[in-house]
């Protein structure tokens, strides 16, 4: 159920950022390479610091 719930996010998520009558409602850009790898740096970051709390 959990991985059903993250793939419809994702996709919601794609969709008001990169479909254009969805994006236009919410004012959005489209995110750029370089924004992805920030984001994605950022979110790993995060990811280990949990994963060390967790052992």
């Amino acid at each position: 159920m959990i991985p059903l719930v993250i793939l419809i996010s994702v996709i919601i998520f794609l969709l008001a950022i990169y479909y254009p009558p969805v994006r236009y409602v919410f004012e959005f850009d489209p995110l750029s390479a370089l924004d992805w790898f920030i984001c994605m740096g950022l979110a790993f970051q995060v990811f280990w610091i949990e994963i060390y709390k967790y052992f």
